[in-house]
């Protein structure tokens, strides 16, 4: 997985299909301003594949977009969520199903 996080104004998640995977953006509105402390895992557990977001939090709190892409998934089809761990408490803020054709 690779991903990233800008301040670009958005105001849509976006999950795009391609090939082998899957291009997904996620805006946050009230998310830390301590980007560089956040690592996102990507996890799977069978069709689904989970990205947590965990980080040092900050008082100030900033806009961002999350970008991430997903590569090397076969054929089929498979549910992705993104979790953000924010002040001890897990936020499901994306569960969307996708499927990449054969």
């Amino acid at each position: 997985m690779q991903s990233s996080f800008t301040n670009d104004i958005a105001t849509e998640t976006k999950v795009e299909v391609v090939t082998d995977g899957l291009n997904a953006e996620v805006p946050f509105a009230d998310f830390s301003c301590d980007i560089k402390s956040f690592k996102p895992v990507l996890n799977r557990d069978a069709d689904t594949f989970t990205i947590t977001l965990k980080g040092n939090e900050t008082t100030e709190r900033c806009g961002q977009k999350f970008s991430a892409q997903i590569t090397g998934v076969v054929p089929g089809t498979y549910w992705l969520k993104v979790i953000y761990q924010k002040a001890g408490s897990s936020q499901q803020v994306l569960y969307q199903q996708f499927t990449i054709a054969k």
